[in-house]
C-alpha cells in the first residue's frame, strides 16, 4: 500500500480487508478508506471471502446497484492495482528530509522534481493536483473519468485530510444507508478475515479487551467462528462491520467475560451461523465447530467408537438447521459429477454424485465430509498450509436429514489454521510449539496416517474442546491438553544419577513446550531484574494461570519448589519441579517421580497433616510430572520450557 502508518506491534502486511472503524467524515476517513471503497470493482467491495469473488459493483456517479461476479484472485486485480496506485503517490518515508516546505506551516512540500506532495499525517505526504478553484486534489488515474478525493487542511495543524467525493456519497448500498441513518432490520452476516491475515494483526492478549489492530488501526476481534472487522456505532458499541460498507450493519457485539473471545449480544438477531440458543452457558454464542451443546452433551469412554464423533457434529448440525444450514447454490455443486467416481466413496446430491473423504459408510450414518477436487486431505503439513493459503480447498460437511444429503455451505469445518487454534487455545506459546502441538493432534487423530473423516472430526472437536472448555466435553482423554500430550523423555544414568537430556527447541515431533517470554515482557522483566534469586516458580504459575489452570502457590510440600496445580473438569493433577538445568541442557535427577510419595521417611518429616493434604490431592495413578526451566536458545532469546518426566 502507500506508506504505512507507525507500526502497531504484532502487524504486518496491508492486504487485510479494510473498512473504517470510526464514523464516516471529513476527519477521520482515510485516503485507504476512501479508494477501498469507492473504486469500482475494488477488492472492499462486496468480497465473497470463501470464494474471492466480487458479489457487486457501484458506478460512480450513478445511483444504480450492479449485480455482478467477477473473480478476483488473478494477478492485476483491483486489489493489487489499488496497492500499486497508493505507492506511485506516496513519497518514500526514509527521503522526507528531500522534500522542501512550501511556505509556513502549509503542510505542503515540493519534490526535487518540482512535484507538490501534501502533509497526510501517518498516511504519509502524497503527491497532489492543484485545481482551477485552488484547491488540492490527489490524481486518480486509475478511475478513469473519476475526480480524486480533494484534500482540506486540518485547522491548526500541518497536515491533510481527504475529503469523500460527491460520486461516491451519490453511491449506493452501504453509502446510501449513511446518508439516510437507516439501519438494516436484521444485521448482516459478519465479514470474517481468512486466517493467514488475521495471524498478522496484534495479539488479541496485548489489549485488555482482547481488541486488534491491522497497521491501519482498525480494530478487529475474535469470535469463535473467525476475526471479525468491528468499529464502533454512535452509541459507541462494537459492531460487526465488513470492507464493502462505511456504516455497519452487522450484530452488536461482546466480550465473552473472563476470554478474549467476542459475541453477539443476547437481544441481537442476526442471521449469522452464531445465534442465540437459550437454556445454555453461553446463550449467544454458537461453537465455531459444532459439538453438542450442555443438554446433549454425551460423555464418550476413551475407547468409544469414531462414528461417535461425526454424530455428535451430525446432531448439532441438524439441531441448529436454521442457521447451520445454508442450502444456496455453492461452489461445492460444481465438484459434482454425472457417474461415481472410478474409485473412492461418494454420495448422491440431486442425481450428481460427490466424491468424499474416506470413512466407514453406514445406513445409520449421518455426516461425511464431501472433498474438493483439487485438494484430498492427506497429512499434516499439506493441511495445514492448505488452511493458511487457501482455506477454501477444506473439506465440506454433509449432514443427512430425511434420507437426504445436505451440504453445510456457511460453515466450514476450520476457520483457522490448526497451529493458530492452538495459539488461540494457549497463550504465550513459542510459534514453534504451537505447530508441533497441532501436528500431534494431527497425527494422534489420523493415527499417524493419512487422514479421515474420523480423524478429521475427532480433530475438529478436540481444538473446539480447548478453546470452550466450558460447554464442550474433551473427546478423549489424551487429546484433553497439550500437557497430557507430553511424551516422557528418556533418561541416561551417570554414577548414581539419572540425567534427562533437554530435546531440541526445533525438533518436529512434540517432545516440549516452550513459552516466549517475550509475550509477557513485564513478568520476564521482573524474574531477570531480580536473578539470581528470583522465583522460577512464580514465573511459571503466571504463565499457568493464564492459560486457566488452577496453580497452588503456596503449597510447598514437595522437594525441589514442586508446583502443584490443575485445570478444572480435567482428570488429571500435575506436579512441576524446577531443577537445576546446565548449559548443554541437561536436567539431574535424583529420584524416580513421585517416589518420595511412598517413602515412608519423608511422610514423618513433612508431618501427618500435610501428608494428608497431599494424599488428598493427589490420585497417584492420575498425576503428571513435568519439569521447568529457563533455557537460552540464541545468543538474545531465552525460551521457558516444560517437559515431562517418568
Amino acid at each position: 500500500m502507500a506508506k504505512p502508518p507507525k507500526k502497531v506491534p504484532g502487524s504486518g502486511s496491508s492486504d487485510l480487508p479494510s473498512t473504517p472503524t470510526r464514523s464516516v467524515s471529513a476527519d477521520n476517513s482515510t485516503l485507504v478508506d476512501l479508494v477501498n471503497t469507492g473504486i469500482p470493482g475494488s477488492s472492499s467491495q462486496g468480497t465473497d471471502t470463501a470464494t474471492g469473488a466480487h458479489l457487486s459493483d457501484a458506478s460512480p456517479g450513478t445511483g444504480t446497484h450492479q449485480q455482478s461476479v467477477v473473480v478476483s484472485d488473478l494477478p492485476g486485480t483491483a486489489s493489487s492495482l489499488v496497492e500499486t496506485y497508493l505507492r506511485s503517490i506516496t513519497w518514500p518515508a526514509d527521503q522526507t528530509h528531500l522534500l522542501r516546505p512550501i511556505g509556513n506551516d502549509t503542510g505542503l512540500f515540493e519534490s526535487p522534481d518540482g512535484k507538490t506532495y501534501a502533509n497526510l499525517g501517518e498516511e504519509g505526504h502524497l503527491l497532489v493536483e492543484r485545481t482551477i478553484n485552488d484547491q488540492y486534489q490527489v490524481p486518480f488515474p486509475i478511475a478513469p473519468g473519476v475526480s480524486g478525493p480533494v484534500l482540506t487542511k486540518v485547522d491548526s495543524q500541518t497536515r491533510w485530510r481527504a475529503e469523500r467525493p460527491d460520486w461516491l456519497s451519490a453511491g449506493s448500498g452501504a453509502d446510501t444507508q449513511a446518508q439516510t441513518g437507516a439501519a438494516p432490520v436484521t444485521p448482516s452476516a459478519p465479514t470474517f478475515v481468512p486466517a493467514h491475515l488475521a495471524g498478522l494483526l496484534t495479539k488479541a492478549e496485548s489489549s485488555v479487551d482482547g481488541i486488534r489492530y491491522d497497521k491501519h488501526k482498525r480494530t478487529y476481534v475474535d469470535m469463535q467462528e473467525g476475526t471479525v472487522l468491528v468499529r464502533k456505532n454512535e452509541d459507541g458499541h462494537y459492531q460487526a462491520s465488513s470492507a464493502s460498507e462505511l456504516v455497519p450493519s452487522g450484530a452488536l457485539l461482546e466480550r465473552i467475560p473472563g476470554t478474549n473471545l467476542w459475541r453477539p449480544k443476547a437481544h441481537t438477531v442476526t442471521n449469522t451461523p452464531i445465534s442465540p440458543q437459550p437454556h445454555t452457558r453461553q446463550p449467544s454464542a454458537e461453537p465455531d465447530e459444532p459439538t453438542s451443546g450442555p443438554s446433549k452433551r454425551q460423555r464418550l469412554d476413551e475407547e468409544g467408537s469414531h462414528a461417535a464423533d461425526t454424530d455428535i457434529i451430525a446432531e448439532h448440525l441438524l439441531s441448529t438447521e436454521s442457521t447451520a444450514l445454508d442450502l444456496s447454490y455453492g461452489q461445492w455443486r460444481n465438484w459434482g459429477k454425472n457417474t461415481p467416481p472410478q474409485s473412492g466413496q461418494s454420495i448422491e446430491i440431486d442425481g450428481l454424485h460427490y466424491p468424499i473423504v474416506p470413512q466407514d459408510l453406514y445406513p445409520a450414518t449421518r455426516l461425511v465430509y464431501l472433498q474438493h477436487p483439487g485438494f484430498s486431505p492427506g497429512r499434516y503439513d499439506a493441511f495445514e498450509q492448505m488452511l493458511l493459503d487457501n482455506p477454501s480447498l477444506q473439506p465440506k460437511w454433509a449432514v443427512k436429514k430425511d434420507d437426504q444429503w445436505k451440504v453445510v455451505q456457511r460453515r466450514p469445518p476450520f476457520v483457522m489454521s490448526l497451529s493458530q487454534y492452538v495459539a488461540s487455545s494457549f497463550k504465550y506459546l513459542s510459534n514453534h510449539s504451537a505447530s508441533a502441538v497441532a501436528r500431534a493432534v494431527f497425527n494422534q487423530t489420523s493415527h499417524f496416517a493419512a487422514i479421515n473423516a474420523h480423524g478429521l472430526a475427532l480433530m475438529s472437536r478436540t481444538f473446539h474442546h480447548w478453546l470452550d472448555r466450558t460447554s464442550t466435553a474433551a473427546p478423549r482423554r489424551e487429546l484433553a491438553d497439550p500437557l497430557m500430550m507430553l511424551p516422557a523423555l528418556p533418561t541416561t544414568l551417570s554414577g548414581t544419577e539419572t540425567i534427562i537430556s533437554l530435546p531440541t527447541p526445533s525438533a518436529r515431533a512434540l517432545q516440549r513446550l516452550d513459552f516466549d517470554p517475550g509475550r509477557i515482557p513485564q513478568e520476564w522483566n521482573e524474574y531477570v531484574a531480580n536473578a539470581p534469586g528470583a522465583s522460577l516458580r512464580r514465573l511459571f504459575s503466571t504463565v499457568l494461570e493464564h492459560n486457566g489452570y488452577v496453580v497452588n502457590r503456596t503449597s510447598r510440600i514437595l522437594s525441589e519448589d514442586a508446583l502443584l496445580f490443575h485445570r478444572e473438569g480435567l482428570d488429571a493433577v500435575f506436579v512441576l519441579r524446577f531443577p537445576v538445568t546446565t548449559l548443554l541442557g541437561n536436567m539431574k535427577r535424583h529420584a524416580a517421580p513421585g517416589s518420595e510419595l511412598n517413602d515412608p521417611a519423608y511422610r514423618a518429616r513433612i508431618g501427618e497433616a500435610q501428608w494428608q493434604e497431599l494424599s488428598n490431592r493427589l490420585d497417584l495413578d492420575k498425576v503428571i510430572y513435568l519439569l521447568g526451566s529457563t533455557q537460552p536458545i540464541s545468543s538474545d532469546q531465552t525460551t521457558l520450557v516444560i517437559v515431562r518426566e517418568g
